[in-house]
This record gives structure tokens, sequence and C-alpha cells, in this order.
């Protein structure tokens, strides 16, 4: 069979079209597939107050508008302060469908001063990166301990030290106990 120049040029711009109308949509899908994402972060009322040291625990919901079929899904957590510094960060790749909710947590640093701060969870697309974020607050260290802590040391030693100074002197005390018992042998003997 013989094709004449015309029809072959025809089939190879169709070709060239489809191709480019291909690559395309392909080049483009990372862009929609971010736009029918949502991310969303809750920490529960238990770990709104923490301290330096201690994990905070937070729930990841996140909804895959655009696609039914199942596809991993990078998660990055990150402790971030008012300022925008990241003090802590996390990856996680995940396996979703349309709808999916992941608890994580992340131990926070012994270093970090008291003050707000956020867990900032997003997920990452070559053209953007959609987040969520919610705030969260460290404080210090319960000094009420403490000071419960150090009233029972300091009563517990000086009950050491009065114990100590008592057992110390047993020999004296023990003289003393005779003394007052001659001091009565010899009233009782006066008074007849």
């Amino acid at each position: 069979m013989i094709c004449s120049k015309e029809v072959k040029t025809r089939i190879f711009y169709s070709l060239f079209s489809i191709f480019f109308a291909i690559l395309f949509v392909v080049s483009t899908s990372n862009m929609v597939i971010a736009e029918q994402f949502n991310i969303e972060v809750q920490i529960p009322e238990t770990y709104k107050t923490v301290t330096p040291g201690t994990e905070i625990w937070f729930t990841t919901n996140v909804i895959n508008l655009g696609n039914t079929n199942r596809i991993d899904v990078v998660l990055n957590s990150e402790i971030v302060n008012e300022t925008g510094t990241v003090k802590v960060s996390k990856t996680k790749t995940v396996a979703m469908e349309t709808t999916a909710s992941f608890v994580n947590s992340i131990t926070l640093p012994e270093d970090l001063p008291r003050g707000n701060y956020y867990v900032v969870v997003s997920i990452t697309f070559p053209d953007r990166t959609v987040e969520s974020r919610e705030q969260f607050t460290i404080q210090s260290v319960d000094n009420k301990l403490f000071r419960i802590i150090g009233i029972s040391l300091g009563v517990l030693i000086f009950i050491l030290i009065i114990f100590f100074i008592i057992k110390s002197n047993k020999p004296n005390i023990e003289k003393m106990k005779l003394h007052m018992k001659i001091k009565e042998i010899i009233k009782k003997r006066f008074k007849k």
C-alpha cells in the first residue's frame, strides 16, 4: 500500500499533536493533583500544653478529591516556632486512596524554650505544597513537684539530724537519768 506524501504528513502531525497533548496532560497532572488534596492537622486537648522533652501527638486527615486509585503520599511533619524556624521534622510515606487519617507523634527537644509553637504537616508536589498547622504551647516543667520533693527531703534530713544527735548523746542521757535517780533517792532518805 502506497501512501501519498500528504497522507504521511497528516499522520505525522496527528501523532505529533497527540504526543504533545499527552505530554501536557502528564506534566500538568501534578498541579491538578495538588489542588485536589485537602489536609488537616488536629492536636488533642491533652497535648495543647506540653513540656520540653515530651511527645506531642496529633492526627493528620488527608482527603484526595481527584484520584480514586491508591497512591503514595509523603507527609512532612514539623515543629515550628512563631518566627517560622523549624525545630524538629519528621517525614513519613503513607499509602492512601480517597481519605486517610494518620496518628503521628514527635518528641520535643529538651532545650525548647517556653512559648507558642505549631505542628505543621504538609504534602509537597513539584509545583507547590499543601499544608495545615495547629498551635500548641510549651510550658516550663512544673515547679510545684520540685517544691514538694524539696520540702520532703528537708524534713527527712531534719529527722535524721535529730536522730543522730540523740544517738550520739545517749551516754550523756543515761548519765542524766542515773543522776536524776540518785537525786530522788537522796531526797527520799533525807525526808525521813
